[in-house]
Formats: C-alpha cells, structure tokens, sequence
C-alpha cells in the first residue's frame, strides 16, 4: 500500500493510544477513518479524502512524499518530516511507545483536537480542512491540546512538522531523513541515554550535541520503519550503525565522544574545489567526496599547533577553497507618512511611493559585486539618497540575481515591511581562522598557511628511490592524547601504505587490521619499527608520524564569524543596538559580562556599557512603567530615584485589552516608531493597573506576558541586565605564538571600521583590502598600528560565557591582514579557551578609559583569582619544551613558574622570555606521536607520560592498558562490538552520551547557582587597611599550605586566623581579606569581593557540573550541590538528608566555619547524587577547589542572613524575609522570584542593592 495511505490509516492506532490516556469523560467516540482516498494533483501535492465514523468527511492537501523521505512545497522547498516518539510522558523506551512521522503526526493530533473541542460548532470541518491544509506548508512545531489525562491536568504535545532539509551536505541529508526526535523539553537524564531498544534501532553513539543531545536520534544502517505498526524495524546487521558514525574509520581505538563529534563534523563539512574520495574508507556502497587525502605530519610547530591550531601549505589552501552560492533574504522597515500612501511596483526591482504630490521610491542597486557594507537597497527622493539595505556578507560576493518580493504594510500602520532576496556566489579561499576536522573529532583552526618550500619535507622511499615531499598539514601530537582518538593516527599509517604502497583501503567497522603487515608496508617505504618517516624542517631531521588523513573543511569560515560595528543599528523597542551580525548589530554584554567588569572593579567601564547611548535607556524607563503598572508595592525602593514615580504619573489614558498584542510586539523586540513607544506603552494603564490588575484578561494572555519577561530570553535578562554595545566585534581566534601576553592581533575590518576616519587611506585602498588584497590589507594594518601604538589604543577581549573574573581582559590593540584574532597562546587558560573555532567578542572603551586599562591585563593579573593558580598555560608545548630543558614533569614546572612570577618585576618580561626559551627546546627536541607508540606505551608515548606535557594517568591507561569499568582492552588494541555498543548499559557507547550530557545540559543548573550566589554576596566590599576589630578564627594547622597571603599567628596545635567570618560588616578590611588571589597585592579599597568570590565559587561549580560522574542511574544534578552549599546534607545510613535545623542553626549562630568545611566533605558528590561513595569518589572541594577566603565570605553570608531571619536561610523560601542589606534586592525579585502568581502580591521590604542601584540608578554604596 501507498506509504502516506498506509500511515493515515495508522493515525486510527493514533486515537486508540489517544482515548486510553485521556479521562474517559472528555470523549465517548474517538474519531475513527474508515476510508482514505488519495489523488495526485500535481508532481508535488496530493489531495486526500478521509472519511470518518459517524458519516463525517474531511478533505484537504497533503505534500508528495519521495522516494527517500523528504517532501516539497510548493515554494519547490525541500523538507523533511523527522519521526517522532509520541507517548504521554517522556520515555526513550521505542518498543512501548508509537513511532510517528511527524507532518502525519500533526495531522492526527488537530484531528484529534478538533474532534474533541471543535466537533458541531459552526463550520468545525471547514476550519478543520483548513488547518490541514496549513499543516501541508507549515515549517516548525505544531501544539496541540489533546484532553485531561487521569490526573485532572491538560495534556498538550508539542510535534515537530516540516524543516528545511540540506541541500549541500549529503550525510546531513540522509541523517535528516532518517532521525528520529523525542519532543520533550524537560526529560531526565536517563532518557538521554542509550536504551536496550535502541540497539539495532537507533545508533548509540550519534546525536546533537545541544541541549537536545540523546533527544534527537538517527536511525542505523538497515533498520526501517513500519508505516502499519507505527514501530522502527531493526536492522539485521550485527554491527548496526548510522551513515554518519560508520565512515569514521578505525572507531574500535577511538573514544565515544570522538566518534561522536567525528560523525557530527562529516555533516557540516563543506565540499571543497579539489574534492575526492578518501584513501582510507569504511563502505564501498556511499560515495562521499566532500575533503582532500593530505600528507600530514605530527609534530610541534614553534607553536603553532598549540591547543589545536593547524598548520597548511598554500597548495593544500587552494585544494581546500570553496565556491559557495548563497540566499540572502532580508526584510526592512521603511517609514511612511500618516495617512494613505499609493504604492506601484515599477519592476521586481523598484517601487514608487506617492502621497499628494511627494513621489519616492525604492529600489535596488543592481550590483554585480558586493563588498561588506555595500548598499543593496536604497530610498531616493529627488537628489536625496538613502541606503536601507547594506550587504552584510565580508567575503566579495558575485551577484547572480537580485529583487523585491514583497511589499506589506507594517501592522503598526507606521511604515512598509519591504523583503528583498539576493543570491550570489562566494568564493572563500582557505584562510587563517578558517576550521579543518579529520574524521575522528580532531578538529581545529587554520593558524599559518606556509609556502610548500617552507612545510617540513616527509623522505619516502619509492621504487628504491628517495623521494622528499612536502607536508601539507601539521597537527600537534599533543591532542591525540586526551581525547584518545588513535583512529586518526592509524589512519594516518594506513593512509600511507594505501597511497604509496599496497595495503588495502576498504575497512569495515571494527574490522582488525594486521598491525605487523602494516609496519612491513611501512618499512618498505622508509619508516621506522615503530611507522615513523624522517622528517626535515628548517635545519633540523628528525623521526615523525607522517601519512595521509581525510580532511574536510567545515562550514565555519572566518569571514563568516566576522563582525565588527563603530556605531550599530538602534532598536526601537529597546533603544539598545540591534542584535545579530546580518543586522549590522552590536555585540551583548549580559549578567555574567558585568559581574566579571565588577570583579576587575572596573565600574566606569561597566557604567558606560550600561549607557552606551549616552542616555537614560527606554528599555529601563520601559520596564519601570511595566512595574508600576504591575502596581507592585515596593516600600523599600525610593521612587524618586527609581523614577516608578515619575513613571506612574506620565500614564494618562484608559487601554482596551485588544492593545494585549501590540504590548507583545514591543516587548518580542518588533519595531516600534521611537517617536511612538512612549504613547504606546502609556495605552496600558487600565489594563495593567493595581496590583490585581491582570486577573481581567485570559490566562493564556497572561502565561504569553510572563513567558516574556522572564526565563533567560526574556524581556527582563535579555534587556534590561544586559546591553547590546557600540564600537564592538566578534572573530575567531587563532594562536600567534610570537605575541606577547599583553597584545592582540585584530583583523583589519576593524581598523576600517573603528579608525577609518583617523587613517589616511583612499576608498580605494579600503574596498581593495575588503576584496581580499593583501598588499591593501597590509597597508591598512600598518597605518593602523602606527595609530594604535601613539595612542596606547586598548580593548577588552571576552571569551563567553564570563565564568570568572579572567574571562574579560584588556589588551594592547594591534592590527594584522587576516580576518581572525591573533592570541597569545598564554592566555588561553584564563580565557578557557583554545583554538578549535573559539570566537571572542571585542569591546572598544571610549577613548577616555584607555590608559586606565592596565590593572585588566593578563600580566596585571597572573593568578586565577578563584584558586591562586598560574593563569597561563604553562601545559603542552610550554611543558615539553621546558621538560626537554631539565626543568623536571609539569607538576614541577608550575611549582617552579609560581615561584619564579611572585619573585618578578616584570611578568609580561618573564612569561615572554619563558615562552621562548620553551619553544627554542622544541626544536632541538621534536615530539611526535604515532599509533604504534601510543598503544605499547614506548617512545614518544612513554615520555608523553613522565613529563605530563598532555593528558592524564586515567587517559593513559586506556590508551595501552584497558578502559576501567567497560572493557579489559583497550584503545591501542581496539574495544569490541560488545562492550562499545553491544551490552548498552556499560558501554563505551553509554559513557560517551553521559559525558556530552554532562557538559552540554548541567551548565544551566550551574549558571543558577552562581546567579544565587552573586545576588547573596553582593554587598561585600574591600575597606582599607586599619581596623581595630579583633576577628581571629581557630582553623586547623594543616589548613597552614592554604593559607598565603593571610594574616596568621601560631597557637599550640592551630592557627588563627584573620577572617571575614567573623566581621558583622559588609565592608570588610584588607587584614581580613589577606592578598587578592588575582593580583598577589592588596585589595583596593572599594573592591566588590563579594561578587568576585561568588564569581569564583560559581566558576568552579560550572566546571563540576561537567564532569561525568559515576551516579549509577541517577544522573548529575547541580542543584543538590548547590542545596548542600547553602544547608549542608549529612549521611544518615543509606540516605542523605539536611543536618536539622537546630545543628544548622548552631554551626551559623556560632560562626563555626571549620565545622562548616567538615561538613561540606562529609559527603561526597557520588552520595549527594543517590549513589555509593566507591573507591575514588569525589569530595565537593576536590572539584569546588577555591581558596578558603571565598569560602569564608560565603560562609559569612549565610551567618549574616541567620542573624537577619533568626533561623538558618534556606536556598528555596527565605529571600523574601531578608532585610535590605543581606540578601535582596529588586534584582532577586525578578530574577527568582517572578512567577504566575507575582502581579497579585503585595511586595515587602525590597531593597535597592550594588547591582540594583547600578542598573537602575544611584550611588552603588548607598
């Protein structure tokens, strides 16, 4: 039977499962298809028949679908309609749960609604057919009400319907067509992992790595679905897998999480100008041509390689370059004059506008090549003329075709929505920044691209004869180790022996390859007992794993993460700039961004973001309209100050509730004239007034306003605590090994756009360097430089998100030609950063902030503040060199730099002198590693592991001893089907999904902690240094190593020390505080320790929650580590519960941190969870390892706040009943308290606070 007769028919199994979980009251007869008659009406739409019980009849239009799966509209767009897992509550359980496409699944859901809610009202099956007929376009998700189920509560299902499907990327495609989605937004962690049912089903190992990872499946080779029984069959294959994760060769040696991202990466890859098959693959039955077979060699590159940058030959960049078309489709809004306004199309590309006798018009410009910026658009009235439209796009762009599509009046009435489309070609050559991958999860950015002469040479021996070949690409060997992906090096052997020898190419998934005829095929070409070729570089020979790897380019070039603005584009319903690179927009400044400016007390910086428009913000005044209209008593906050007063008092007229939607416009972001928003929002006084005032209008009116103004979206997080700035930019960075630690390399769109009117270059040198000249682009560097240098031009450089207090630093601005961000490669620690297509925002100070900028720079700060930790990456290359120079393993070498740093004058001068030294070793003493070495744990290998250059000792023993827990083998011998996949629960397969689980879903319960944890310690400031107060606290003397910095004295077997704890201020003395951890010298007077502590804490927290812990079944859950912070949990037997309130209460009303410490490590992590503490579990400040000043300003927090409420505070319930200065502010009441229930209570006490009084006025320290 005909596949889309077959599946309506199953939507009858559809209801059946329908009325058994809905109440029986809510339907007697579930509807029922008796017929369904399908016509084909055109190539691509079919009209269909369904008849019904009860004599009812339903006709409307349905989408072909094709052979392989996908359907196309009308519009000849290509979609796809995933399957869909449809039961009542989230399971990933496939064999006790329906299987739905589905566009087919949406169909049977209004059916249902309809049927239920709809049946015998007037014209039901109209509008039925109707919105069926909608379904068959409709591009999204589709909600739907579906009844009560048993336990009184609505039951909606939110299906997904059709997406775009990917015309560039076959493996993307297939998988596409072949996926299959668990809807749910909230699910367990459990349902995110591998089931038993999924074996043979779904792969194990392939999903997205989102916040929707283990929700989003893909079917394996084989398996096929069941139109008639609503089920996946499973494939017959003994080794079942995706496309996408069979053609990473060799995954039996690789991890999980390698594979993983190795066949997510095969999907973004882009086809490149010399494409062709791979040497090494694993199916002769798909083609796929999308990279290049290149001669790699692994090896250190002064540098260059470091954290994961790669080096190219110019020949390899030309084979790498792509040709691109691409759609650009923007809509403007264009104002118009009050009152009736003719509108004539003149052609598809100008349109003429009339009132009375003013005549304009619109029209394109008909380019034939596009640089960023050009006008695309523009409005011309007699010699007046105005660029609408520019062209976002910064690689020169040939335009193929170009015109207007549609002309709409805007709701508002105020002005026309104008779309134009534009499609062109782009040429994008290989360029620094740009991102490479191989097929094992070993990816990186391009960071030098040599001449071929200057690459090292690889002698193989052919026929005889000696031939030297120049490498086409270094990779450092340094990042094979941690993520134990040997796959790629054994590839990279057989590569060579496939290409110059005759070994053969095809191996199947977990096939064995005969490792002893393989070093016979290399031998014959001239590699060593253990495959490693000689190598020539520069002066210098040396032995060096080298062959041939696939390597793809992905769809992540560097022209494309470019952007950079000298004065953005303004909203109008924010009055802050625009977001998004395609809107010429400026970069966001959210929350964390300004705790972090906060922690460098760098407040006039966070000031004049906060006011980057040189005015008091609408969206400010806006939302303070909203509280007052919201009637909120808020008796702790002065309204003069706040300007609730003057808000209040400017709302003059009555509102309909019709207004409802257009309050929704202005608060989604939709244009809203400026001249118009204050008349706008002063419609809903009537609406909005008392405190009562919403219970007029729907709940579902109401749930939509909520929905907009909170959550990490909305109105409130996303606009009024964060801003959008001037003078900013985004671009990846890349490492230049040669810079010291205090400077960065910007591309020279920067220059043009922030010095443009300061350099003296013609219009022609610009647009020359914009197409890509780099003679120009030199040119421009230079005189930028020369400006950059006079001025002591400075910026701030931001790795998000802003975890601690080193993810905002300054630094000396320069300029280069390329289009990425050249990085010092020691600052990557502090950033959390590394080269793999990290971007950075850019912040450009006004001019006045530029020379107070040294106290952000890296050398201004050489200590991670959380842990007095070196803040620079002192690891891979830095190590090894220093290694290789007698210096001892990393564990010295840190011990060693730490020592040397607090000694120095200069640590700008040191680091620089170090880094050199380090990298001058490495060329007397090369590393490299091959697959060889890595499994038997001998050459290189070996010393990897004795100087701790990279990886860990649990890496380690994978590699060449076995996978502890999952397998007696190990990487080096490859893991069997068995215990990668097979046994499912234990797997290798199962691992891998927990770990991405952990980093990609936990980070959010982490951001909440930290949230709470600024908010409660806010209000702690540095005072100065004389203080007559005696606050000594007892600690143990083995604490003494923890304590440098600190004001101690000896006393029998303890020490005392001078701590916050005991201070009942909130401005706390320098004595109490010791040396800041950042900096080494004393706190400055005013300085938010609060905050930056908190910061710290939080940091860590965030690094805790994404790590994978063994928790059984239970999962990772942050929020029972945040609890155990904040009201410690003991063990009592099997179980875990709160220490009682009376034991709490004591501990704080007595100060008692020592106890509080104890307390903290009673427990470990795994029992918090719900699991045993086994061998090797984890203590929370194991993970949470902050310096115990942190810990001690926290601990204060919670005794001040028992000192306040009398009663311990606890995380869920007690903000309310703080006093103004403890613990809340007008901050905590939107941030954690706003709820379905907020507009109807009556607010007591709400304090203004620092962060308060910074984002809504007034002195910080009042």
């Amino acid at each position: 039977m005909d596949f889309q007769k077959r599946i309506l028919l199953s939507l009858n199994t559809v209801f059946s499962y329908l009325k058994s979980e809905v109440e029986a009251g809510n339907i007697a007869e579930p509807p029922h298809i008796l017929d369904v008659k399908v016509e084909t009406l055109s190539p691509n739409i079919r009209h269909v028949n369904l008849v019904f019980n009860q004599g009812i009849s339903v006709n409307f239009v349905i989408p072909v679908r094709k052979e392989d799966g996908s359907h196309i509209l009308s519009n000849k767009r290509e979609v796809f309609t995933p399957l869909v897992l449809f039961a009542s509550n989230p399971t990933c359980d496939l064999e006790n749960a329906l299987v739905v496409p589905g566009y087919y699944l949406s169909l049977g859901l209004a059916i249902w609604e309809f049927w239920l809610f709809k049946r015998g009202t007037n014209n039901w099956d109209f509008k039925l057919s109707s919105t069926l007929n909608a379904l068959a376009y409709h591009l999204g998700v589709f909600r739907a009400r579906l009844g009560k189920k048993e336990n009184g509560k609505n039951w909606y299902f939110t299906t997904p319907v059709f997406f775009d499907l990917d015309t560039r990327n076959d493996i993307n495609r297939i998988a596409q067509l072949r996926s299959l989605w668990l809807p749910w937004e909230r699910v367990n962690d459990e349902t995110r992992w591998p089931h038993p049912s999924h074996l043979g089903r779904v792969d194990l190992l392939e999903t997205t790595e989102t916040d929707k990872i283990g929700l989003r499946l893909f079917l394996v080779e084989g398996a096929e679905y069941d139109p008639h029984n609503l089920t996946i069959k499973p494939s017959k294959d003994p080794k079942p897998l995706s496309l996408s994760t069979s053609l990473v060769p060799f995954i039996h040696h690789s991890d999980s999480a390698r594979v993983l991202m190795g066949a997510k990466n095969m999907k973004q890859a882009v086809k490149v100008v010399g494409a062709e098959p791979p040497l090494v693959s694993t199916d002769d039955m798909h083609t796929f041509e999308y990279g290049v077979n290149a001669l790699v060699v692994y090896s250190l590159m002064k540098g260059l390689g470091f954290e994961d940058g790669i080096v190219v030959s110019e020949s390899f960049a030309e084979r790498m370059r792509t040709v691109e078309e691409k759609l650009y489709r923007k809509t403007v809004f264009l104002r118009k004059p009050e009152g009736k306004v003719q509108v004539s199309f003149v052609s598809n590309s100008e349109i003429k506008f009339k009132k009375g006798d003013n005549v304009w018009s619109v029209g394109l410009t008909h380019s034939k090549k596009l640089l960023h910026g050009d006008p695309v658009l523009e409005r011309r009235e007699g010699k007046k003329v105005e660029t609408v439209l520019r062209h976002s796009g910064y690689y020169p762009a040939n335009v193929k075709s170009m015109k207007i599509t549609a002309v709409v009046e805007s709701p508002d009435k105020k002005g026309f929505l104008i779309t134009v489309e534009y499609v062109v070609d782009e040429e994008k050559p290989l360029s620094v920044g740009d991102k490479l991958t191989g097929r094992h999860g070993n990816k990186g950015v391009v960071s030098k691209i040599l001449p071929d002469a200057d690459m090292p040479k690889v002698k193989v021996l052919r026929n005889g004869d000696e031939q030297w070949i120049p490498a086409e690409v270094v990779l450092s060997p340094m990042s094979v180790v941690s993520r134990m992906n040997l796959g790629q090096l054994l590839e990279t052997h057989v590569g060579m022996a496939v290409k110059f020898g005759r070994f053969k190419g095809l191996w199947k998934p977990f096939e064995q390859v005969d490792m002893e005829n393989l070093k016979e095929e290399l031998s014959r070409l001239g590699a060593d007992e253990l495959g490693r070729f000689q190598v020539r570089f520069e002066e210098t020979t040396f032995q060096v794993t080298a062959g041939y790897q696939y390597i793809l380019r992905l769809d992540h070039s560097a022209g494309d993460k470019l952007h950079v603005v000298e004065r953005a584009k303004i909203s109008p319903a924010t009055a802050q700039p625009v977001k998004g690179r395609a809107n010429f927009g400026g970069q966001r400044v959210g929350e964390m961004e300004f705790w972090t400016l906060f922690d460098h007390n760098a407040i006039d910086i966070a000031r004049s973001f906060l006011k980057c428009n040189g005015e008091q913000e609408r969206s400010i005044l806006g939302f303070r309209i909203i509280m007052a209209l919201l009637g909120w008593t808020v008796n702790g906050i002065n309204l003069k100050q706040t300007g609730l007063e003057k808000a209040r008092d400017s709302i003059l007229k009555d509102v309909k509730t019709d207004d409802l939607d257009s309050f929704f416009d202005m608060l989604s972001g939709l244009n809203i004239p400026v001249n118009n928003w204050k008349s706008e929002v002063e419609k809903w006084r009537k609406f909005f007034k008392g405190s009562g005032a919403l219970k007029s209008i729907s709940k579902a009116q109401r749930e939509a306003l909520i929905h907009l103004l909170k959550g990490k979206y909305g109105w409130i997080r996303d606009v009024i605590l964060a801003r959008r700035i001037h003078r900013s930019g985004r671009a990846v960075i890349v490492p230049v090994p040669d810079l010291d630690i205090n400077t960065v390399l910007l591309p020279v769109e920067f220059a043009i756009e922030w010095l443009r009117k300061k350099l003296l270059v013609a219009s022609s040198i610009v647009r020359k360097a914009l197409e890509g000249d780099e003679s120009a682009r030199t040119r421009i560097s230079e005189e930028a430089n020369a400006y950059s240098e006079n001025q002591n031009m400075m910026v701030l450089i931001n790795r998000q998100p802003s975890l601690h207090k080193h993810s905002i630093q300054a630094f000396k601005a320069r300029f280069w030609k390329e289009r990425a961000v050249g990085f010092p490669i020691l600052v990557c620690k502090g950033f959390n950063a590394d080269f793999d297509g990290d971007t950075v925002a850019v912040y450009l100070p006004l001019d006045r902030f530029w020379n107070g900028l040294e106290h952000m720079l890296p050398s201004s700060n050489p200590y991670i503040h959380g842990s007095g930790k070196i803040a620079f990456s002192i690891d891979q290359d830095i190590v090894w060199g220093l290694y290789k120079s007698g210096w001892g393993d990393k564990r010295k070498i840190l011990s060693r730099v730490k020592r040397e740093l607090m000694c120095c004058n200069d640590v700008s001068d040191y680091l620089e002198h170090l880094k050199n030294d380090a990298l001058e070793a490495i060329s007397d003493h090369p590393l490299s590693l091959s697959f060889f070495e890595a499994a038997l744990n001998t050459g290189y290998m070996k010393e990897i592991r004795e100087s701790k250059c990279r990886g860990s000792e649990t890496q380690y023993k994978q590699l060449f001893e076995k996978v502890e827990g999952i397998s007696d083998s190990n990487f080096g011998n490859g893991i069997s089907f068995e215990d990668y996949f097979g046994k499912v629960k234990g797997s290798l397969a199962e691992r891998g999904r927990k770990s991405l689980t952990d980093k990609k879903i936990h980070v959010g319960q982490a951001g909440y902690f930290t949230r709470r944890l600024v908010h409660f310690m806010q209000r702690y400031t540095a005072g100065g240094e004389n203080c007559d107060r005696q606050c000594w606290l007892k600690v143990p003397k083995e604490w003494k190593d923890k304590l440098n910095g600190r004001l101690i004295k000896e006393e029998g077997d303890s020490i005392l020390l001078f701590s916050p704890v005991q201070c009942t201020y909130t401005e706390i003395c320098q004595k109490a505080l010791g040396k800041s951890p950042s900096t080494g010298k004393s706190f400055k007077s005013g300085e938010y320790v609060g905050i930056s502590s908190a910061h710290s804490i939080g940091e860590r927290g965030t690094q805790l929650s994404m790590q994978t812990f063994h928790t059984g079944q239970a999962g990772f859950n942050m929020q029972k580590v945040a609890q155990h912070f904040f009201w410690p949990y003991v063990k009592k037997g099997d179980r875990i519960e709160r220490l009682s309130e009376e034991q709490w209460a004591d501990v704080l009303k007595r100060r008692d941190f020592v106890r509080y410490m104890e307390l903290l490590d009673g427990i470990y992590i795994e029992e918090l969870m719900g699991s045993e503490a086994n061998e090797g579990a984890n203590k929370v400040t194991d993970h949470i390892d902050v310096l115990l000043v942190h810990l001690e300003l926290f601990f204060k927090a919670l005794c001040d706040a028992y000192d306040s409420l009398k009663k311990p505070f606890n995380i869920s319930s007690h903000v309310r009943q703080l006093r103004r200065e403890i613990g809340r502010d007008l901050l905590d009441v939107l941030i954690f308290e706003w709820d379905k229930n907020v507009f109807s209570e009556e607010e007591e006490g709400t304090a203004i606070g620092p962060l308060a009084r910074f984002y809504f006025g007034g002195d910080l320290n009042a």
